[in-house]
């Protein structure tokens, strides 16, 4: 549906993220500390002077909260060479606004999009596996849960253990509780593919407690 959103726009925007997303390139990004930001590793980034950056208007930051959005599913999926694409077609576009994103309507998806961005640029999560076998560890949290996302750790010659995000609006005792009938209840348990706590386990290991 973000794509489909995108493609009915037809702007500049959304032309550079169906792009990203439809590409098969093998991209890779670097971190600019200074100006908080990713680029393409081997490739010179356009600087946007002042005077040329722009207050996007609500429409326009509606595409680029969907965008980053997408962005963010990819990542969550476990589909990281298009998620890398589309922070590649993107972060023009973010840092071009006059605004700082994060006291705009689209703070909420800015700031999950940035920390994704930076992870990516920062430790690339890519490695080929080393083993035969993998097992999968659910880490469930809300954004906490992105930082340690699709890391790769040997157990044995054989088994590699992969962190697997499994993003939740909240797991707090408060939100679990029996009594509660709050949104983040219902999300951790779809989360799993529960319908309520009693439902028996799936042989995959979780690790929670960072919600």
């Amino acid at each position: 549906p973000g794509l489909e959103f995108l493609r009915a726009r037809g702007d500049a925007l959304a032309a550079a993220a169906l792009e990203a997303s439809d590409s098969t390139r093998s991209l890779r990004l670097r971190w600019l500390p200074d100006d908080s930001r990713a680029v393409v590793a081997d490739r010179p980034f356009p600087e946007t002077p002042a005077a040329e950056r722009r207050a996007y208007d609500d429409d326009e930051l509606d595409a680029l909260a969907v965008a980053m959005a997408v962005a963010k599913l990819c990542y969550l999926r476990g589909d990281l060479d298009r998620a890398v694409r589309l922070v590649a077609a993107i972060e023009p576009f973010r840092v071009a606004s006059a605004v700082p994103l994060h006291r705009t309507t689209v703070r909420n998806e800015h700031a999950f999009y940035c920390c994704l961005a930076q992870i990516l640029a920062v430790d690339d999560r890519r490695a080929a596996p080393t083993s035969t076998r993998t097992l999968l560890v659910h880490v469930c949290g809300d954004s906490h849960a992105l930082a340690p996302a699709w890391k790769r750790f040997p157990l044995s010659p054989d088994l590699d253990a992969v962190l697997r995000p499994a993003l939740v609006t909240g797991l707090k005792h408060w939100h679990l509780r029996p009594d509660s009938d709050f949104y983040p209840k219902r999300n951790f348990y779809a989360m799993f593919g529960l319908d309520t706590a009693d439902d028996a386990a799936s042989p995959e290991v979780r690790a929670l407690g960072l919600g």
